[in-house]
């Protein structure tokens, strides 16, 4: 299998704001925006009546790597939970590599989101929040050197979405064994990051899909209120795993619903794109997706076209008319 983690979603107070401060400290472009609602969004995402605003951003990541940012109008958003933490379950984290840490690390310190900064340098590792207290990490020195990037001269690319779970090996085993991504061993030192070492976390486990990995930690914190939350609370809310082919993503499919994992409906054939959001044994959601490539920028896959683009073709349609 050749799956690859192509996406991380939040859920946002101000979908668009969020967008333009990843896209201003990192350099992450903008690739359009859509809306989710009716039935067949409500099929593929399992929440009733959803009806929501979604705004994509790129990064450099040579896979094409998604920032989605929900604004959910059906349901209303739930709030974070007063005292939540980043080693409660679920999606907790993103780690960022970028070519110009130093002016990332001296403006969110300005914008006093810098909460610390460890190692020597050429190798520190950034811990901050985003403005809507997502946490972050970003990386001086490239974990996944060989990932590559996409050639459009980005400075930074997401390389880590962190899950906090009850059961880390046994989460690392169901993916690993049906949704095609690694194992693998990452570099020295990683796992005593200062924000993995909280009191609560341990026994991480390392999976990788294209130029992202997904860190697996044990947490033996409660969820909120003793239960998991909806989708629609604040914070992030689930990542993709995009497959290179429509067999492909039929084989990964039905190999997970195989191993156990429930999807909340029958998969969705789009024409565009082949899509369903799978849960794995523990629940946690996991989106399987296979956009078509003729369609990439309708799925938010390219960068928008500048508003000045269709005219700028135009004037050069009409200077090779007149040669």
């Amino acid at each position: 299998m050749s799956t690859y983690c192509s996406q991380i979603a939040f859920v946002c107070q101000d979908a668009r704001a969020l967008r333009s401060w990843y896209g201003t400290l990192f350099g992450f472009v903008s690739s359009g925006r859509t809306i989710y609602a009716g039935k067949l969004s409500t099929r593929v995402m399992g929440i009733d009546g959803v009806n929501t605003r979604c705004y994509w951003s790129l990064d450099g990541n040579a896979d094409m790597f998604q920032l989605e940012f929900f604004d959910f109008r059906s349901p209303e958003m739930l709030p974070r939970p007063e005292h939540w933490s980043p080693v409660m379950p679920g999606y907790a984290c993103i780690g960022i590599y970028s070519q110009q840490f130093q002016c990332c690390v001296d403006a969110l310190s300005a914008q006093q989101r810098l909460e610390a900064v460890e190692g020597e340098t050429g190798g520190r590792v950034a811990y901050a929040s985003d403005p809507e207290g997502n946490a972050l990490e970003i990386y001086e020195r490239d974990p996944l050197p060989d990932a590559g990037w996409n050639g459009r001269n980005q400075p930074s690319a997401v390389r880590l979405i962190r899950l906090n779970s009850h059961d880390a090996e046994g989460v690392a085993r169901a993916w690993s064994g049906s949704l095609g991504v690694t194992p693998v061993q990452m570099p020295e030192g990683w796992a005593q990051r200062l924000s993995v070492v909280k009191p609560g976390l341990s026994e991480p486990r390392y999976l990788r899909g294209g130029g992202v990995v997904v860190e697996i930690c044990r947490t033996a914190e409660p969820f909120p209120g003793g239960q998991r939350p909806a989708l629609y609370q604040h914070g992030f809310m689930n990542f993709a795993l995009n497959t290179q082919s429509r067999i492909e993503w039929d084989e990964v499919y039905a190999q997970a619903l195989w191993s156990g994992f429930r999807a909340n409906g029958k998969a969705l054939e789009a024409g565009i794109f082949k899509v369903m959001y799978v849960n794995d044994p523990e629940g946690n959601s996991i989106e399987l997706l296979y956009p078509r490539k003729f369609a990439y920028r309708a799925t938010g896959f390219r960068p928008s076209l500048r508003l000045n683009a269709p005219l700028r073709l135009l004037r050069r349609w009409l200077a090779r008319r007149g040669q």
